[in-house]
């Protein structure tokens, strides 16, 4: 039995659901696929039958009436299809049978996925392998529009093509160096999983309440309860898809920012107002210090906010009922420091190597980011690097607390007048510019946190 003809057997055993519950299910059904694809192509040693899993799996991923896989000879360059009628030649930007504007070959040059519709037909067409040159394309189509769960699922698919690919062109020196490729695939495909739980948990008591509201079965007190509780699951869900499509962006190097000149402080204290209730009503006591009011730096001020939100989310979420988290921001001569500190569960030492990646192979710090995916912190330290900065975390263990400490780059008198501009601002990167040269790469120690005040 095939990979398609398993799952269109295993969809065709369960009994119906309804489209909330589908869509809250669709990325445990896709990380079951994927991770069936994946064992195949690890024990496939010929091209035909590495090109025929990827078919297969593209079909059951996206539920396609059509799926093309194309793959470069590395001889000529050419891109040629397995099953069709077209051939690419990226070597010489020439795309054989194919018009200027067509999906495949908009892919090929930008490397990214493309949606196109004609004529009632969508296509999908994901390049397959991010290095150049890109090994290969797959491309699928259906009457109806793709959703932004296929894209991600199809360019999973597609970086597994690329790992057999690879395998199979490698000789045995690289082999080592793809185990461990195969290694990090299986902990995105085993985080699809975990993404497959925490969507189906607001869906299903949101889904719950409803029920009951539309049964007339809740008095006015309890009605109002109902209400509470869906709105909490709306926004725990949302939130969950932003987090999602920002390390999307970030994966494909399309999360840009619109920088111009921001006075941190004021992103300080909108952040810590927004969570202040939170924290009242968890009985957190909150200490803050803005030493450096008027100091600016260069930014986008809502990636700004959204890295103090993260760490202050990370604190209160850490943090049990009574304890205490303090905030500070302060000028440290070319830098202005961030610090957020917690009295909470504290991270073990052996954790914080990976305390910053998407996929961490270690588990997770019990106690913190519960109702979430864990990835508040990756995308703190891709938005610190995108604004020239750095953030590191530092914990005495378990129970000790934690201390997290962002560092950007000040604004200084060269490039005030910038601030009063509608101009966009491009900083300065010579010796007499306001930057200072420093790496964008976070430090992470594991000794004893400050003492708190």
């Amino acid at each position: 039995m095939s990979v398609l003809d398993f799952f269109l057997f295993e969809e065709s055993s369960h009994r119906p659901v309804t489209d909330a519950i589908a869509v809250a299910e669709e990325p445990g059904r896709q990380a079951r696929i994927l991770i069936t694809v994946a064992d195949a192509l690890a024990r496939t040693d010929d091209l035909d039958t590495i090109v025929k899993h990827v078919i297969d799996g593209a079909r059951a991923l996206c539920g396609a009436v059509l799926a093309t896989v194309a793959v470069r000879d590395p001889e000529s360059g050419v891109m040629m299809p397995r099953g069709g009628a077209h051939a690419l030649d990226p070597g010489r930007s020439r795309f054989l049978g194919l018009p200027e504007t067509s999906p495949e070959r908009q892919a090929l040059k930008s490397g990214l996925p493309v949606r196109s519709a004609v004529r009632g037909v969508a296509t999908l067409v994901v390049p397959i392998g991010r290095a150049e040159p890109i090994e290969g394309l797959i491309s699928v189509a259906r009457p109806s529009p793709f959703r932004d769960s296929d894209e991600l699922g199809l360019t999973q698919l597609a970086a597994d093509a690329a790992l057999a690919i690879a395998r199979l062109r490698a000789g045995d020196a690289a082999r080592a160096e793809l185990a461990e490729a195969r290694r990090a695939s299986r902990a995105r495909e085993e985080f699809l999983a975990v993404v497959s739980h925490e969507l189906r948990t607001p869906v299903t008591a949101v889904l719950g309440w409803v029920r009951l509201l539309r049964g007339g079965r809740l008095r006015p007190t309890q009605a109002a309860r109902a209400l509470h509780a869906i709105q909490r699951s709306a926004e725990m869900q949302a939130r969950l898809i932003s987090d999602l499509l920002d390390v999307s962006r970030m994966a494909t190097g399309v999360l840009h920012l619109e920088p111009r000149g921001v006075l941190l402080a004021e992103t300080v204290q909108e952040a810590v107002d927004a969570i202040r209730l939170e924290m009242d009503a968890k009985g957190i006591a909150l200490r803050t210090r803005l030493d450096a009011v008027e100091a600016h730096v260069w930014g986008d001020p809502l990636r700004l906010r959204q890295i103090v939100m993260n760490l202050l989310t990370n604190a209160v979420t850490a943090t049990p009922a009574g304890g205490r988290i303090e905030v500070v921001l302060e000028r440290a001569t070319e830098w202005i420091r961030l610090t957020v500190s917690d009295t909470g569960v504290g991270i073990e030492p052996e954790l914080l190597p990976d305390l910053f990646e998407q996929f961490p192979p270690k588990r997770r710090p019990k106690g913190r980011r519960p109702g979430g995916l864990g990835l508040g912190l990756a995308i703190v330290r891709h938005l610190c690097e995108l604004h020239r900065g750095r953030v590191s975390a530092d914990s005495a263990g378990k129970n000790q607390g934690a201390v997290f400490t962002v560092e950007l780059p000040l604004l200084t008198s060269a490039t005030a007048a910038v601030l009063s501009s509608e101009q966009p601002f491009d900083p300065p990167t010579t010796a007499g510019g306001s930057y200072p040269r420093r790496e964008p790469a976070r430090t992470i120690s594991s000794h004893h946190r400050p003492a708190s005040a």
